[in-house]
């Protein structure tokens, strides 16, 4: 266990995040989760709201790895030729 500082991502639009770029947080977070899925094949299954820390414009960190899966190459193949 370690502490992280940041503001979770469900803090909407509370003190903190104003000055956040916040279509930059949505790119990089579709783009680890697509890494997760579509690179490492293991991926966090519970990204909600609360799990997630924004630390700054261009970075995040996920929080509470209990709940996880697992991608097979063929399931992420068939996933992207769809």
């Amino acid at each position: 266990m370690e502490f992280v500082e940041g503001i979770k991502l469900s803090s909407g639009r509370q003190l903190g995040l104003e000055h956040i770029d916040r279509k930059n947080i949505a790119r990089i977070l579709t783009y680890a989760m697509a890494k997760m899925v579509f690179t490492d094949r293991l991926f966090h299954a519970d990204p909600s709201p609360g799990n997630v820390l924004i630390l700054n414009s261009d970075q995040v960190c996920f929080l509470d790895f209990g709940a996880f899966g697992v991608v097979t190459r063929r399931r992420s193949r068939l996933i992207l030729d769809s």
